[in-house]
């Protein structure tokens, strides 16, 4: 039976860490290691404590030292099962088809496999031409686990964050970004096949295996026992109310689900601007803006976003299970100190605006970054839209002729 402890008294926060409790299982990890781990030694240690305590704590090993990889994590983690708590990686979906959690797994067990086919298939002696196909086929499936890790990081990061296991999304985050460069590596190099010598594939095809595997393996053992551990059934429907937008590795049936927004009714008019509007009139307006909005606060909190069309069509995806998470978790690690600097440079009028543009598809996305002043000139927060400007280069010439083009040194990121 799992230890469940509601008033979880480990955080990723300073001198809230478990002190203790990271260095007893740092030390469990090291007699394992070592093969000098007596199992009475293992139990006497960790039997009172919880079960969500030892997985933090476990997790915040791994990422405090950086001789302890993933693998060490695994083995200290199956001599806890084996010893303590023999249900951790069981789960029970109470017969809910398609439980979000329940779908992760299905789909780790399809990317196992595409792995196992994956790893061989560069070693067979097969002309160029046959590799390739069989290559890039296999490269195009494996290509679904970007559905994957956007659910988890769009969905199940915010969750997580709500019960202060930050540590954990930005550790993933990471690890996340680290496999999508490698399958990129290996996606291009796949497709010129012809011109490069086997090893190149190879070297690869071998570190992108090595990461995701670690991801497979860290999911497994860390994520859905923690999440299964803290989320409950209100975090798991709304995970489910929204995943659809970031789409599924596995084939999933959800013509049953139909997400409704929630109804605005009230009829008291408030002053807005230069005239007065019931809060359905601002909503509808809002939402009939040719633009994609979102406001974050003078807190960093992501407060705001319209709905102009479904969360899968949009240019940048916004599920309501986001709002109140800080921006700074809203954008992967690497581009942070990016989003950072443009809120300081906003905030202190350094500038106004900040623009960026980008080509997605046969879309041109224009993104603008504002800074929002009270009549008081005191901050309140940034205001992002977003447009495909795409039809406007597709005007008739003779409406076009007088537009300046883009100048190619503010390309956005």
């Amino acid at each position: 039976m799992i230890r469940y402890n509601i008033h979880i008294k480990y955080y990723f926060k300073g001198d809230k860490m478990n002190t203790p409790l990271i260095q007893t299982i740092h030390l469990l990890m090291d007699k394992l290691k070592a093969n000098e781990l007596q199992n009475h030694i293992l139990i006497t240690k960790l039997e009172d404590e919880s079960t969500i305590d030892i997985l933090l704590a476990t997790l915040n090993v791994f990422e405090m030292n950086k001789n302890v990889k993933i693998k060490d994590v695994t083995l200290f983690l199956n001599e806890f099962i084996k010893h303590i708590e023999p249900d951790l990686l069981t789960f029970n979906h109470q017969g809910w088809m398609h439980h979000p959690l329940q779908l992760m797994k299905e789909e780790n067990e399809l990317f196992k496999a595409q792995l196992n086919h994956l790893n061989p298939l560069v070693d067979l002696d097969l002309v160029k031409g046959q590799l390739s196909n069989e290559l890039n086929g296999l490269i195009k499936e494996i290509k679904r686990f970007n559905a994957h890790y956007n659910r988890k990081e769009k969905l199940f990061f915010p969750i997580l964050e709500r019960y202060q296991v930050n540590s954990l999304t930005r550790t993933m985050w990471r690890m996340d970004d680290d496999v999508r460069a490698y399958f990129k590596a290996l996606e291009n190099r796949s497709v010129r096949i012809g011109e490069l010598e086997s090893r190149h594939i190879e070297m690869s095809k071998n570190q992108f295996i090595e990461a995701f595997q670690n991801m497979l393996d860290f999911e497994h053992y860390l994520l859905f026992p923690i999440v299964n551990q803290l989320f409950t059934i209100e975090d798991f429907k709304a995970i489910d109310a929204e995943s659809e937008a970031f789409g599924y590795a596995v084939h999933v049936d959800k013509s049953q689900h139909i997400s409704k927004k929630e109804q605005l009714d009230h009829s008291e008019q408030h002053k807005i601007g230069q005239g007065y509007l019931t809060l359905k009139e601002v909503d509808l307006i809002l939402d009939n803006i040719p633009l994609e909005l979102t406001f974050v606060d003078r807190n960093g909190l992501f407060k705001y976003f319209n709905d102009i069309v479904e969360s899968k069509d949009m240019m940048f995806i916004r599920t309501p299970i986001s709002i109140g998470r800080h921006v700074a978790n809203c954008h992967p690690p690497k581009s942070m100190g990016k989003v950072m600097q443009i809120i300081r440079q906003l905030e202190s009028k350094q500038k106004e605006k900040e623009h960026m543009w980008f080509k997605k598809g046969d879309e041109f996305i224009f993104v603008t970054y504002k800074g929002v002043f009270d009549d008081d000139d005191e901050f309140m927060g940034v205001l992002e839209y977003v447009q495909d400007i795409q039809p406007f280069f597709e005007l008739d010439e003779p409406i076009k002729k007088h537009i300046t083009p883009i100048d190619e040194k503010n390309r956005g990121i």
